[in-house]
């Protein structure tokens, strides 16, 4: 599932980039299309510094991996959310790039866009970084998925574009990463009940173990054992020798003089 939902991030993340940049080439020119690598690139920055900063909890292995599709089905379902918010508000946003000079609000704007078309690619990195982390022997999968659903979420738009409008296709590749995560959850879902009984049938073991040491030594086997020795070593044994053989101390044999035939 972590494969997979890298893979949909950055399909998803690149086409939202491609596609942002021409919207704004064509609502404010030139001016700010160059600034959507730099929000970008602080959503990705920011992702990394908040899970440096986060310490993930330690826990039994597979709660652990039921923990990591949880929280990798988080990300994307917020990464998805977010770019739909994000779109819809810098649409409904009075931003006038050339009313600046006389606008002072218009500063504010900015910011407010800058930080809002933030948020989709501060999900998107925060997804990557936390695949690294927490399936590092993975890495270079991840690395491959990461590039490869780049590289189709860059071409897709100018494929796309003759067919459909730039909101629909934003639209369309925001939704895209939400299909993995019914499978993240049912997995999450059976990694947990998993690690219950896990941790059931340990503590059943655990406690059998425990009652095996408490429990008195019969003394039937040792005599068992003596007596078949015995039968073995002495081809003439009857009855009185065998009771001989298995009395405790201090037993006072039955008269028995002959065979038991």
């Amino acid at each position: 599932m972590i494969l997979s939902a890298v893979f949909l991030i950055g399909f998803s993340t690149l086409a939202f980039e491609v596609l942002l940049t021409r919207i704004f080439s064509i609502t404010q020119w030139n001016h700010l299309s160059f600034m959507v690598i730099s929000i970008a690139l602080f959503g990705f920055a920011a992702s990394g510094t908040f899970l440096s900063i986060l310490n993930a909890r330690q826990g039994d292995r597979r709660c652990r991996q039921a923990s990591s599709q949880l929280s990798a089905a988080l990300w994307v379902t917020l990464c998805s959310a977010t770019t739909l918010v994000a779109f819809i508000v810098v649409n409904n946003l009075p931003l006038d790039y050339f009313r600046l000079p006389v606008e002072p609000v218009q500063s504010l704007y900015i910011l407010s866009a800058f930080i809002i078309l933030a948020l989709p690619f501060f999900f998107s990195g925060g997804l990557v970084a936390f695949a690294y982390t927490r399936r590092p022997q993975l890495t270079g999968s991840i690395y491959f998925a990461t590039m490869s659903g780049s590289a189709c979420g860059a071409v897709s738009p100018a494929l796309l574009l003759p067919l459909f409008s730039e909101g629909q296709l934003i639209v369309f590749f925001a939704l895209i990463p939400l299909l993995v995560v019914p499978f993240g959850v049912l997995a999450a879902l059976y990694l947990r009940e998993y690690a219950r009984a896990g941790a059931v049938v340990s503590a059943v073991r655990t406690t059998a173990a425990r009652a095996m040491r408490v429990l008195p030594v019969p003394a039937w086997p040792s005599m068992v054992t003596s007596w078949m020795s015995g039968r073995s070593s002495n081809s003439r044994a009857n009855c009185c020798w065998r009771l001989r053989a298995l009395r405790p101390q201090g037993w006072a044999s039955p008269n028995c003089s002959g065979s038991c035939a």
